[in-house]
């Protein structure tokens, strides 16, 4: 399998609950129609671990990541994150923890069209606040294979080469926790086994804590822990 070499400098270690969910109810209306889409949903995660969130289509896995990434707000319930309640924080404060501490990659449509790879990696630099955007993106492109495709725009890129870039854009910041919707949903077999191999390899490396929305039994068996979402709930296993 590809590794990656990333840099090690926090260490492996696992520790106590990075997340912790408590409670977490959310519905949606449309038409007069009332849909329950996560009722009562807790769960922890701890630090430095990879987990994955599987369920059937619409049980609510996607839901559930937006709210513990602070992209959406639940009906009730709340989610803290390093002991920080996300839930609680407003929006400009939400953002800034995704842009400093919580990377986040979804299927597709994560990267600026019109920028290319790098400049796309250097502006997550330049929105945290960081220094040396180019160079902090050139080191990560070049980590995750990239170094040929630093000047091209997304639509030039393949599929995978892409989720690549926004892996990049995820991790260019060193953040804590990763959080993965479906990223190789899209991808045939060999691109979609390099991207994962990418994710266990950052979080390994880097003491990166992981949760991996997946429907692929395969990719579920390779992450430390499983979460089931079912009627509104998370199940463990």
């Amino acid at each position: 399998m590809f590794s990656a070499a990333f840099p090690s400098d926090r260490g492996a270690e696992v520790g106590p609950a990075l997340v912790k969910v408590e409670g977490l109810e959310k519905s949606y209306r449309e038409g007069g129609e009332g849909t329950v889409v996560l009722s009562g949903a807790t769960f922890e995660i701890n630090r430095g671990e990879t987990t994955s969130l599987i369920g059937t289509s619409g049980a609510g896995k996607s839901t559930l990541l937006a709210i513990v990434a602070g992209l959406l707000l639940p009906d009730s319930g709340k989610v803290q994150f390093a002991g920080e309640e996300v839930t609680a924080m407003d929006e400009t404060e939400r953002a800034s923890l995704r842009a400093l501490r919580i990377g986040v990659v979804v299927q597709s449509d994560n990267l600026i069209p019109f920028l290319t790879a790098s400049e796309n990696v250097e502006l997550a630099v330049e929105l945290a606040g960081g220094e040396r955007p180019a160079e902090k993106a050139a080191g990560i492109l070049d980590e995750l294979g990239l170094a040929g495709r630093s000047g091209v725009l997304p639509r030039r890129l393949s599929g995978g080469e892409a989720q690549r870039v926004a892996l990049a854009v995820a991790l260019v910041n060193e953040p804590e926790l990763l959080l993965a919707d479906e990223v190789t949903a899209e991808l045939d077999s060999k691109n979609a086994a390099r991207v994962l191999d990418l994710i266990l390899s950052a979080s390994a490396k880097r003491g990166l804590t992981v949760l991996i929305v997946t429907h692929s039994p395969e990719s579920a068996r390779l992450t430390d822990n499983l979460l089931r979402v079912a009627d509104g709930k998370v199940e463990v296993g």
